[in-house]
């Protein structure tokens, strides 16, 4: 496209015998990152001072703005930022007088704390940019007293590598399904225990890579699933509504609050000893245990026999839930005849029930 210049505010600027004017163009595309590629054509290769052609990001308002670009000032090449209408300059590069040709090739790679400007497949520079940028309109910024043409402008928006803080939603899922998915990051965590404050933890690294590439790659998990999956592999509570979701699924087992991930989730992963670990093993096999430790010690105590069962119980259970599940297997076992206690309460002790 082509550009004819008109002076900011009605006023033009004039430097010895170069009567400069000023303008820009903004495109409906807004941007946060990405590409932006352009060819630039001056009149000559001999730029005249203030004679700029540059490409607008951050864009506030007129007054307020980025760009980096081209110029016939002490510098070939700059990117500068005006605040309420005063340029500060964070980049610059090439001395003037000529430039190499009177179209240039020009690709801008934009993140929202960094940029690199590339010139017919050569790169200039790149910059970190203190003040993070912001998702506005793209366009271009122009000035002096002579055709410049911009042609076959080129805007490719990407989503930035790194986010941290999500919630549900459309736009919050299509940033988790480009992003996080692809990463395979567990999600941050949240604690809300405090009164008036988040406290929000970030996992720099994946907990458990075979797991978690298992999850993003089921395109058929939503983000909520995911999100209460990746709380489950942490070890998290979930709520009861959400369990009962995980377990229509098949993806989760065991009683609420102690659940673990489900047989076919973890015989993918190579997790079958986990599993066992977490589930425990059952009644039955429990129940052999207690008769062989009946067997060889005569009697035992409840907390004996829980030592007995120490690597037979669900890891997912506490001590209480670990004696609790125990005094229901020697209860189940004494009503079908095969243990009885000597004693009552906690002082008991458990003997095979004689055979008659």
């Amino acid at each position: 496209m082509t550009v004819r210049l008109y002076s900011m505010g009605g006023t033009d600027n004039v430097l010895g015998n170069i009567q400069t004017k000023q303008g820009l163009i903004l495109s409906d595309q807004k941007m946060l990152a990405g590409k932006i590629k352009v060819d630039i054509e001056f009149e000559t290769k001999d730029l005249q001072i203030n004679e700029e052609a540059e490409l607008i990001f951050d864009y506030i308002d007129e007054y307020n703005f980025k760009c980096v670009g081209i110029t016939g000032n002490t510098y070939k090449y700059e990117v500068k930022s005006c605040i309420n209408g005063t340029w500060q300059y964070l980049r610059t590069s090439g001395l003037v007088p000529a430039l190499p040709k009177e179209k240039l090739h020009i690709e801008v790679d934009i993140m929202p704390s960094y940029l690199r400007l590339i010139i017919d497949g050569v790169e200039i520079f790149s910059v970190n940019i203190m003040n993070s940028i912001r998702r506005t309109s793209i366009g271009i910024w122009a000035s002096g007293g002579r055709r410049i043409t911009f042609i076959d402008c080129d805007i490719k928006s990407q989503l930035p590598e790194v986010f941290i803080i999500s919630q549900f939603g459309d736009v919050y899922d299509q940033l988790y399904d480009q992003i996080q998915r692809d990463k395979c990051f567990p999600l941050p965590t949240y604690d809300l225990s405090i009164a008036n404050r988040v406290r929000v933890t970030v996992y720099g690294k994946i907990l458990d890579k075979n797991y978690t590439q298992l999850l993003h790659a089921d395109t058929e998990l939503n983000m909520r699933m995911v999100f209460l999956l990746d709380k489950v592999q942490k070890q998290e509570v979930i709520s009861k509504e959400s369990f009962k979701l995980l377990k229509r699924q098949g993806l989760v087992e065991g009683r609420y609050p102690n659940i673990f991930v489900s047989f076919k989730v973890a015989d993918i992963v190579g997790q079958k000893a986990a599993y066992i670990r977490n589930r425990g093993l059952e009644d039955d096999i429990c129940k052999q245990l207690i008769v062989k430790a009946l067997e060889a010690m005569g009697e035992a105590s409840k907390r004996e026999i829980m030592e007995v069962l120490e690597n037979a119980l669900p890891e997912v259970l506490d001590e209480g839930q670990k004696s609790k599940k125990v005094s229901n297997l020697l209860q189940a076992m004494k009503k079908e005849g095969l243990v009885a206690a000597e004693g009552k309460t906690r002082h008991a002790k458990w003997i095979l029930q004689q055979k008659e």
